[in-house]
């Protein structure tokens, strides 16, 4: 895989209000090591309007946020909402780790690049049948707020 994004947490980063479930998982405790990268496999270009976060936030896919968080978010960056999206990634274990004095910041606080960087891919978190699930399901969600 070629230029990947090596994924962090980020704690600094403004985050989305949790939900109970996402309060549960307790992600101020969480190290994420410099050896997963993500690749963009779909986006789906969305209207801007709460009732896509309800489902969302309701189905499985994003039931760790509050669903007023993103929608918030998203009015509050002041941002036009002709250019609202939501990005699919798959995510990889690689066989590389990295620190942090060799990768450089990116415009997104919680993905790190590195130019020019080749990474050998391990497997990826989600099993192909999982993930397909998870593609299946957001999908099946935004379609219904494609612009």
């Amino acid at each position: 895989m070629q230029h990947p994004e090596l994924i962090t947490l980020d704690k600094g980063v403004t985050r989305f209000t949790l939900s109970t479930i996402g309060e549960a998982l307790n992600s101020e405790n969480y190290s994420i090591p410099y050896r997963y990268v993500a690749e963009m496999i779909e986006v789906f270009h969305v209207s801007y309007e709460s009732k896509i976060w309800e489902e969302l936030c309701h189905n499985g896919l994003f039931d760790i946020w509050d669903p007023i968080a993103p929608y918030l978010r998203f009015r509050e960056s002041k941002r036009n909402p002709e250019k609202f999206s939501i990005g699919l990634f798959r995510v990889y274990e690689i066989e590389e780790e990295f620190s942090e004095a060799e990768i450089e910041k990116g415009d997104r606080h919680h993905m790190l690049k590195r130019r020019d960087l080749a990474v050998t891919c391990r497997r990826p978190l989600l099993k192909d049948a999982e993930f397909e699930k998870i593609h299946a399901l957001l999908k099946s969600v935004a379609v219904k707020y494609l612009i």
